[in-house]
């Protein structure tokens, strides 16, 4: 068992830095700072809603309400917030890398997959026809009996895949959440504070 020692958490409140001195039991003190960029999950989120990928929307929204709650919970000093929202952090990371390796195809996932819309809908990622370059053409299925009213719709020029894109707006959500959580070593009995900007 580790020893009890006092440490300093750095929380951040907008602008400014504050202290507060809480007992843990570890030769490290783990250092939360919400980031207000978290929130750029948001952004994420808007083209989740128009590729109509349930799954992501779902998280996305969790995340935001979560990441409010930690950056009340600093300003607040509401140290159960903080415990959820460092929880939360590990399941964000988790399912973020999940989302790389789907579209990766890691380990025998699938990208053309219906597994993020919950096998309601065939839609894919909004980037797949509306990604930098990307040209969509639609053709007529006219004569084919019981495809009169669908069309036939093929992407081509598109500067950059999909699926990366993807895979970065996971990455920079990963790079977020772990910037948050900083590893501070133990001195010589004296914390000082510090002024830290996670996700700056």
């Amino acid at each position: 068992m580790g020893v009890t020692t006092s440490a300093a958490a750095v929380i951040c409140s907008g602008s400014k830095v504050k202290t507060l001195r809480m007992n843990i039991v570890s030769p490290e003190a783990i250092t939360l700072c919400p980031s207000p960029f978290q929130l750029a999950a948001l952004e994420r989120q808007v083209f989740d809603f128009l590729g109509y990928q349930w799954a992501p929307i779902l998280a996305n929204f969790l995340h935001i309400i979560i990441v409010i709650l930690g950056l009340f919970g600093t300003i607040q000093y509401r140290p159960r917030y903080i415990v959820v929202y460092a929880i939360w952090t590990a399941v964000w990371v988790t399912w973020n890398i999940f989302i790389i390796c789907f579209y990766l195809e890691v380990g025998g996932l699938s990208k053309d997959s219906e597994l993020l819309t919950f096998n309601i809908s065939r839609h894919q990622s909004w980037w797949s026809e509306n990604g930098p370059g990307c040209v969509r053409k639609e053709a007529s299925m006219s004569g084919i009996t019981g495809l009169d009213s669908h069309s036939y719709i093929s992407v081509i020029g598109c500067a950059l895949e999909y699926r990366y894109i993807e895979v970065m707006h996971s990455s920079f959500q990963i790079l977020i959440a772990v910037s948050t959580v900083l590893r501070v070593p133990q001195g010589s009995g004296y914390w000082g504070d510090a002024v830290l900007f996670p996700g700056a």
